[in-house]
């Protein structure tokens, strides 16, 4: 091992593990003064309002009825589930 490698692994900034560290604090920062925030546009439609997303048989209609929610992104309409 050369001198080199030695001083950037003996400081710690060779490692990937910081600049990750830091984007994730950032990004947590970042993103901290929408936890305040509450539904917007047509969240109401969509999320709270939609009868589909409150119980275990409106995941099957997510999936296997287009009509079921406003519009056919059964994916989404799963993770808002």
């Amino acid at each position: 091992m050369s001198r080199r490698d030695k001083a950037t692994s003996s400081s710690g900034f060779a490692s990937p593990g910081w600049p990750i560290a830091a984007i994730l604090l950032l990004t947590f920062v970042a993103y901290l003064p929408t936890m305040q925030c509450g539904y917007i546009w047509d969240d109401d439609f969509y999320v709270t309002n939609n009868k589909t997303l409150h119980d275990i048989e409106g995941l099957g209609r997510i999936w296997f009825r287009p009509g079921a929610t406003p519009q056919y992104y059964p994916l989404t309409f799963t993770s808002f589930w």
